[in-house]
């Protein structure tokens, strides 16, 4: 009941000098500290089991299991440049979201090139209206 947290305000020093409350706050931050009774576990549980989820390797498989059948991971095929690659690039000043400047598989010089010249397009059709 909130009784004893009204106790505990009313007196906070009476109650922390007592030793058995000093013993049970410790215990109760070192539960706290395991993570054994945190809410993500109690609500991951509840997801598991309405709705069915599985492990990762029932579904992709064991890493050896993949090498066996050809699937090995291979860093060398993940083409991955700065940012968030296949995003569209709007240029600052641009007018509309052009998706032809969508940034494919190109290395960041030919990306930032390529913005420069849309910028620059645009400041000519800018120039070209007035």
């Amino acid at each position: 009941s909130i009784a004893w947290q009204l106790v505990a305000s009313a007196f906070p020093i009476a109650i922390l000098s007592n030793p058995l409350t000093f013993i049970l706050l410790w215990f109760c931050l070192l539960l706290e500290w395991t993570g054994i009774v945190a809410g993500a576990w109690v609500v991951a549980k509840i997801n598991k089991k309405v709705r069915g989820f599985k492990r990762d390797e029932e579904y992709v498989g064991t890493p050896e299991e993949r090498a066996a059948k050809k699937h090995e991971d291979h860093d060398e095929n993940i083409h991955v440049g700065a940012g968030h690659p296949r995003i569209p690039v709007q240029p600052a000043g641009s007018g509309e979201f052009d998706l032809h400047n969508v940034d494919d598989e190109e290395d960041g010089e030919d990306a930032a090139k390529k913005a420069e010249e849309t910028v620059a397009a645009n400041e000519e059709a800018a120039e070209e209206k007035v």
